[in-house]
């Protein structure tokens, strides 16, 4: 989806957030699915524009509608943000949603515990 994907890269504002979002949604409801590199692109998109609640539905929701769940270090960033805004109700919602996911690759959880 390059034509989606152009979009979604001016977009900064909560405003222009909602209508990349459309834009997505138009495609996704015509039969164009996300690939596994559109989920991180999506998932950037929604970060890019501050919208960090939103960011965490979609890691929470992958199991209903996406293909694969955003990168690990993608989710890495989301839960950096919320700890940097002293925000733990939602880093324990990430924490939830990696472990209630199997596809979420969790290999860099061993740089965190230091060993």
């Amino acid at each position: 989806m390059p034509e989606v994907s152009n979009v979604v890269h001016s977009c900064k504002t909560h405003e222009e957030y909602k209508l990349g979002l459309l834009a997505t949604n138009h495609f996704y409801n015509f039969g164009r699915q996300l690939s596994p590199e559109g989920v991180n692109k999506l998932f950037v998109f929604s970060m890019r524009c501050g919208e960090y609640e939103e960011s965490l539905k979609l890691l929470e929701g992958t199991r209903d509608w996406l293909p694969k769940p955003p990168d690990i270090d993608l989710v890495y960033l989301l839960m950096s943000v919320f700890i940097h805004k002293k925000d733990y109700l939602n880093v324990k919602r990430v924490f939830k949603a990696i472990r209630s996911h199997w596809l979420v690759d969790v290999s860099g959880l061993r740089m965190l515990s230091g060993k």
